[in-house]
């Protein structure tokens, strides 16, 4: 196999360097195989051509969860021993009080606000987002954290002001965009510093730093929670990347009792590469079927009762081998409207061949040359947690890293990259994919 330096990516978003050298032959430029010499064939591609059938009614979404000032009893409301709508300062934050619809004041050091969240969350759903209409004079960064204590004592109290003191990022995060306009800032898994999957029952309490700039004033309108079962009661059946145990996939969402049927040339070695999963506790059953010159055939019913857990079920198809079928995913539930997600389902041929012609593209002609043969393979170096000012390659004194400081002399070094995340899983996963 052919294969290619190209060049060196570098990329340094907190304290997270990757180093990359790819060979671009295989990822772009290759003939198209014809569909029963294709090696894989996604079924979220095709999603738009199949037919679903057996769609429940629509489902009641639980109550919202939210915070309006603009119902703030007065219109001078204080702080008292209650808080504000049960909202005080944590810390570092003077005359906290209500006017004109809106929870105002001034930041000192640390400025943190806390809020008493739910009092009874529903053991099975988890946090899906927040959304806070708000305004503020100065500041960079919007940080919030959830506690999971019931009540907070002193001593807790002084742990999260610590703690908040000692980071520069907070649970979650998000930039900022000083003013004099309120903005509406929309904080997701996506802004997590770490866990993305937090369970509603760590909503007990909510943290916010409005922003980490001194002597800042703020006016916060509105916020509200949206939990996972909110959100997907909203969210049509069909295409989505979704996590459970923080592990995404590109995922086809369905309710029960819903089939969802696709038309299919299948190959010569044919299997199916599947992930099924459910973020609710109890049980639904996931069942793959095959209609075709001989009638029904289930190859493949699983039933489903431990939440945020994806399970591998390959299904051998060879018995059809080069017929064409109709391919059903099928979801049961005694409570009609249960979503299942059957996570990244391939067609895979294990008879099936890698295109070989060494065509090129318009663009890659375009930064190389037509006269140079695109490479056959890649070859992807990643190092993690290796910092940019510590590193040969950018400037530091010491010979640390010579072959890479020939990699990147000779090749390609970015030098002002921008990642897709701050934390290692969401970077590498999309460097591998080429996707958000």
């Amino acid at each position: 196999m052919q294969t290619t330096v190209t060049g060196v990516l570098s990329r340094a978003v907190g304290r997270t360097l990757l180093f990359t050298t790819l060979g671009l032959g295989v990822l772009a430029g290759c003939g198209e195989p014809s569909e029963d010499e294709a090696v894989a064939i996604s079924l979220v591609d095709r999603f738009d051509e199949a037919t679903v059938t057996g769609a429940p009614e629509a489902v009641e979404p639980p109550a919202p969860i939210e915070w309006d000032f603009g119902e703030a009893a007065g219109d001078e409301a204080s702080e008292n021993d209650d808080g504000i709508l049960g909202w005080r300062a944590l810390h570092g934050i003077d005359g906290l009080r209500v006017r004109d619809g809106r929870l105002v004041g001034e930041t000192g050091e640390t400025p943190l606000l806390v809020v008493k969240g739910l009092e009874d969350p529903d053991p099975s759903d988890f946090f899906h987002s927040l959304e806070i209409e708000m305004r503020v004079s100065e500041g960079t960064r919007l940080g919030v954290e959830f506690e999971g204590a019931t009540e907070l004592d002193e001593e807790e109290e002084e742990e999260i002001v610590e703690a908040a003191r000692d980071r520069e990022f907070l649970g979650f995060n998000r930039d900022l965009s000083p003013g004099d306009d309120l903005q509406t800032y929309r904080i997701t898994s996506a802004d997590a510093s770490f866990n993305t999957s937090v369970p509603l029952r760590r909503l007990r309490h909510i943290v916010i730093r409005p922003t980490e700039a001194e002597d800042a004033t703020f006016e916060i309108a509105s916020m509200r929670v949206v939990s996972l079962k909110e959100h997907l009661a909203t969210v049509p059946s069909g295409v989505g990347w979704h996590g459970l145990g923080d592990v995404f996939r590109e995922t086809i969402v369905a309710r029960a009792p819903e089939r969802i049927a696709f038309d299919l040339s299948l190959p010569s070695r044919p299997f199916l590469d599947l992930s099924i999963g459910t973020f609710d506790h109890g049980p639904v059953t996931f069942a793959v079927e095959v209609d075709g010159e001989e009638g029904h055939e289930p190859l493949l019913r699983r039933t489903v009762s431990r939440a945020q857990e994806w399970q591998t079920v390959p299904v051998d198809l060879k018995e059809y081998a080069d017929r064409e079928v109709t391919l059903t995913l099928a979801l049961h539930s005694e409570h009609p409207g249960t979503i299942g997600f059957w996570g990244a389902p391939v067609l895979r041929n294990r008879g099936g061949e890698l295109p070989t012609e060494k065509t090129s593209s318009a663009a890659r002609n375009a930064v190389v040359g037509a006269e140079q043969e695109p490479p056959q393979g890649v070859i992807l170096i990643v190092a993690d947690t290796l910092r940019r000012d510590q590193f040969q390659p950018f400037g530091y004194e010491r010979p640390n890293a010579p072959n890479l400081t020939r990699l990147a002399r000779e090749g390609a070094l970015f030098r002002d990259a921008i990642a897709q995340g701050s934390w290692t899983k969401v970077s590498v996963s999309s460097l591998i994919t080429s996707l958000y």
